[in-house]
């Protein structure tokens, strides 16, 4: 079964807080969909502000859903997560935690219910998938080098 992407005429962006951001095509109803952890009463003393760097914002298919890529800390060289953060910023889901892996591209299958993403280990690429309903159950289906990866009709 072939599904059409959802039309969306918005834009997701990073903005000077490193959060991912939506606003509509014609500028208005611009909102944050992703936020970051802030310094509380129960931080660590003399901790940094923790705030988490997102990168790579990308649209499911339905337009229901973003993929990102986030990190802790303002320089973004900690520990990587795959997360999908529901566009209208209501609900996020961490789907992969990287330990020493570098995430550098992301897609989603035409059913908006899985992703596949590529990392960097040293020298070898991985190609990883996860599954949206599957919290934390990613898994690593291929490795080396080169490594390109498409989805084929129908997922």
């Amino acid at each position: 079964m072939t599904t059409t992407p959802a039309v969306t005429n918005q834009i997701a962006f990073i903005g000077d807080d490193r959060q991912i951001h939506v606003i509509n095509t014609d500028g208005t109803a611009r909102r944050q969909v992703t936020w970051s952890k802030m310094p509380s009463a129960l931080s660590m003393w003399g901790a940094s502000a923790g705030r988490d760097t997102c990168s790579w914002p990308g649209f499911s298919p339905d337009g229901r859903w973003l993929i990102c890529f986030q990190a802790e800390g303002e320089d973004g060289l900690s520990q990587a997560r795959i997360c999908a953060v529901e566009v209208n910023g209501v609900e996020e889901r961490l789907l992969a935690e990287l330990s020493s892996q570098l995430p550098i591209y992301a897609q989603w299958n035409e059913a908006s219910d899985q992703i596949a993403f590529l990392v960097q280990d040293a020298d070898e690429l991985q190609l990883w998938l996860c599954a949206l309903g599957e919290v934390g159950q990613a898994r690593i289906v291929d490795n080396g080098v080169p490594l390109f990866f498409s989805w084929a009709p129908g997922g």
